[in-house]
Formats: structure tokens, sequence, C-alpha cells
């Protein structure tokens, strides 16, 4: 008996980490710290300190395992994050960081991308011009955490293999669970896990931004999931809908029913113009086809949805003055670009008569001008030319996180980035970015190839830890 196969024998079994059970048991543990939360009132001295036990442990156990229980924390309620002095509040944030420490050891082999370089010059923008312009600034605008630091933390830890292949179930499990959590908003009137909030004004009429309002569209309640706004759970919803179009499973479909019906709930139509896009993307996957019938039907035949959309068009109902607000307000941004921008002022009150500016396009112009729209134009042009390559290459988890990532920024023109659906962007950023590397390290290493190389194809978009033909 040759030493290799004693060694094999004796070797301890390793236990295999099924993504929708430890998903399930964060969720679990998530909802007796809500309750605990919701009963103790402040959650920083717990939440935090539970959510670095459990990044740290996870960490060393595997990269895949420290990615599964990062995303599942940022889904867990906006308001429950922590605030972390100097740097920002929430979830993503801590994650972010704790993800990048727990991978420095291979920071030795990281090569940066394009888009790595695309994603920090759009980030340090900001702090940048205030420099120049003699502003004042402290010195974590360098940083940015709310992007940088759950754009390299995901980004490093995707590095290894499995976790590149986790990442896609994972988020379909994420979404499945906030999207129940949302429809039993929508049908029952109550946020089963977070309690309601209040808008709250300034002594100068300004309002606060408060988290967790309810808010009504055509007398039904819009869900907001544990995002703390419709818009933002109807975002973040598209992410893990690519994944599941794009799976070939029994769970995936399941979960492509499951994810539709809490973007209905949320009654966005920014989002549901980025289910439009997704759709049309992967439209040759035959269950994007079904879901096209399906929102052709729902359209026409559900009521309220049917209602949302025919009162979009006129500027008598609310639906349609959001339209001509939003409207209004790209077209004041452009029309008064300047070529720096305003980054320390008030977004209230920085154009007249507009004073949410509800619109990613509309907010970087207005704060960084056409400094910081060439950045975030840079970032479009790296994602098309990542969904190009992706389509070219057969790679179907690539593909629908190309896809994704294209219809996240169809929306981001009408929406911007809020609450914890910020940092899922982000990491949806990093997971493209990762791809788009690993097919190029995979057509170095295999010049002649013709087959799908790098992230799993043509199964990569499954079970996690299905078997896939990664080669990286």
């Amino acid at each position: 008996m040759s030493v290799g196969l004693i060694h094999r024998q004796i070797r301890a079994p390793r236990v295999p980490l099924d993504g929708s059970l430890a998903y399930l048991a964060v969720v679990v543990g998530g909802a007796g710290l809500g309750v605990y939360v919701g009963r103790a009132g402040s959650s920083l001295p717990l939440v935090a300190p539970v959510a670095v036990v459990a990044l740290v442990a996870a960490a060393t156990i595997t990269p895949r395992a420290a990615l599964i229980v990062g995303l599942a924390a940022m889904a867990l309620p906006y308001t429950w994050g922590p605030d972390i002095p100097k740097l920002g509040f929430g979830m993503g944030i801590l994650v972010g960081l704790l993800l990048a420490v727990s991978q420095v050891g291979g920071l030795a082999r990281f090569r940066p991308t394009a888009l790595d370089v695309a994603v920090t010059i759009f980030a340090v923008t900001p702090g940048a011009i205030i420099a120049f312009q003699g502003g004042p600034f402290h010195i974590t605008q360098w940083f940015a955490p709310a992007t940088l630091f759950p754009y390299f933390g995901f980004r490093l830890v995707l590095t290894a293999t499995d976790a590149r292949r986790a990442f896609g179930p994972a988020l379909v499990a994420v979404g499945v669970g906030v999207s129940l959590i949302g429809i039993w908003e929508g049908l029952s009137g109550r946020n089963p896990v977070v309690k309601a909030g209040s808008v709250i004004y300034g002594s100068g009429g300004q309002y606060i931004t408060t988290w967790n309002v309810p808010d009504y569209r055509d007398g039904h309640l819009r869900a907001l999931s544990t995002f703390g706004h419709p818009i933002a759970f109807g975002m973040f919803l598209l992410i893990p809908l690519a994944f599941a179009l794009a799976g070939r499973s029994r769970w995936n479909l399941i979960a492509v029913g499951v994810i539709l019906a809490g973007e209905v709930v949320t009654y966005s139509r920014g989002p549901w113009i980025g289910v439009v896009v997704l759709v049309i993307l992967l439209a040759r996957r035959r269950r994007a086809i079904l879901a096209a019938g399906g929102l052709v039907v729902a359209a026409l035949v559900v009521g309220p949805i049917h209602r949302v959309l025919i009162e979009s068009t006129s500027a008598s109902t609310e639906p349609g003055h959001n339209t001509y607000y939003r409207v209004g307000l790209l077209s004041h941004a452009i029309h008064d670009i300047t070529p720096l921008g305003h980054p320390l002022i008030d977004l209230q009150t920085a154009i007249p008569n507009y004073p949410d500016v509800t619109s990613l396009l509309a907010g970087t112009i207005v704060q960084t001008g056409a400094v910081g729209l060439a950045g975030l134009l840079l970032i479009v042009a790296l994602s098309v030319s990542a969904l190009v390559e992706a389509h070219r290459s057969g790679d179907r988890a690539y593909y629908a996180g190309a896809a994704a990532l294209t219809a996240e920024l169809v929306g981001l023109v009408a929406v911007t980035l809020i609450t914890n659906y910020a940092f899922f962007f982000w990491a949806l950023v990093a997971y493209v970015a990762t791809a788009h590397q690993a097919q190029a390290l995979a057509r170095q290493a295999t010049p002649k190839s013709g087959a799908a190389v790098g992230l799993g194809a043509p199964d990569g978009v499954g079970p996690i830890g299905a078997p896939g033909t990664q080669t990286t």
C-alpha cells in the first residue's frame, strides 16, 4: 500500500458546506438576533461583535464560508448595522473590512484590473476635489469606506475559486429569504422583522433621511424587507434574479418565481425596468422567456401593476409626477454640470425645487462634476465590455453577473445607491472584475482551447459546491 493511499485513508473527512443550509442557519440566527435587538434597543454592542466573530471564524475555514456569511450578514436589516467611528454606518463596511483582513495573506498574488482602478478613481474623486479646492476633509475620505471596503473585501475573497462558485447560489438564497419577508410585508401590511420608522424634519423644514418608513403607492404598501426602502430592495433583487434565471436546477426555477413576486410588491418602476433589461439580456434562456411572458401578463392583467404603469404617463398622478420629477432632475443636473462639481453641497438644496436627488447619475454630476461623471462612465464602459466578453465565453455564471451589473447601471440612471443595497452593488462589481480576470488568465493558460473556462461553465450556477469546470 502506497504512502499516498494511506494518507488518503487516514485523512479527516471534509464536511461539505451547503450554501442553502448555511444561509438558513444564518437567517435563523439573524431572526433571533433581530428579536433581541428590537427589544434591547441599541444594536451596535451585539451586532458588531457577532459579525466579527462569525466572519473571522468563517474565514478560518474557507473563503467560501467567509463569502456566504458576509453576504448573509449584509442582508440583515440596514438599521441593525453598526455605526463605525470615522468610517460610516452599515454592516457592509464591517464585512468588507473583515473580508479584506482575512485575505491579507493573498495580497502578493493579487493583480489589479482596469475595473479595480476605475472603482478606486470613482470612490476617491470627491476627496481629491475637496483637497484641490482647499475645503475641509477627513483622511477617511481617501479610503471611501462605503465603496472601497465592500468592493475590495469581496474582490480579494472572490479570487478563491470556491468563493467565486458560491457567489451566485449564495445570492439566490439570500434573495429568496428577503423576498419572502417582502411578500409577507406586502400582503399583510406589516414588516415581520423591522419596526416601522418615520420621517424626521430639521428646523429648516428639510427632511433628515430615515429608513423603514412605510410607503404606499396606489393604496398598496411598498415592501422594503430588510433594505429600509422599496427601491433599494427592488434593485438588490435584480442580482439574485439574474443568477436564478441563468441556473438550470428546479431550485433556481422556484427562486425566479419568489424573487419576481418580491419585485412586484416593491411597486418600484426603476427595478421593474431592470427586470426587463435582464430578460432581454438573458432572452436565450428558457426561464427568461417564461419570465418575459409572465411580465407581459402581469402588466396587462394584474390590477395594481397595470394601474401603476398607466398612471406613470400622466403628471397628474403620483407615479406620473415621480416620472417627470426624475426626468427634470436629470435635465437640470446635466444642464448645470461644472468641471469639478461641489462635493460638500447639500443635495437637498443643490437643484432648486428638486430636494431629493434620487439618481446616482445626477448626484455624481452635482457633487463631482465632469470629472466624477467621467469616472462613472468608465465603470459603465468596462461593465459593458465585460458583458460582451462573458457572452462570448459561454460561462453562464459570469454572464449572469455581467447582465445583472448592466441592469443595475440602467436602473441607477433613475435611482441611487442607498442602504445595504449599495454594499451588494459593489460586491457585484467585484465579482464581475474577478470573473473577467479569471477568464483572461484561463485564456493565457489554454490559448488554443475552444471550451468555456473560468467560473464553472456550463454549470457554474447551481447548488453551492456543485461540480463545475473551473480551471483557475
